[in-house]
């Protein structure tokens, strides 16, 4: 996380820093002080109190998938692989 943005969560008096739109429900959630959330065009308030992640891996990310994607994913990998060795 970069530090200017841990340390503006600290700096921050109170809870909520700010919201974000949940488009499931149509509505506007609160976001908590150091709660682990995206910075996206749906989020709006302290943006620089939110955590701005960031190093080597940051440049790596080449898409967004749902977690059963990214897991269907390295299973499949992980069976190619796996028949690759038993051959």
């Amino acid at each position: 996380m970069i530090r200017s943005s841990l340390e503006a969560a600290q700096a921050f008096q109170g809870e909520e820093v700010g919201q974000r739109y949940l488009k499931s429900k149509d509505e506007w959630a609160p976001v908590l002080r150091f709660q682990p959330i995206a910075v996206t065009r749906d989020v709006k308030g302290n943006i620089e109190a939110m955590p701005h992640m960031a190093g080597e891996g940051v440049g790596s990310v080449k898409s967004i998938l749902p977690a059963a994607k990214v897991v269907d994913q390295l299973a499949g990998e992980a069976e190619k692989l796996l028949r690759k060795w038993a051959s």
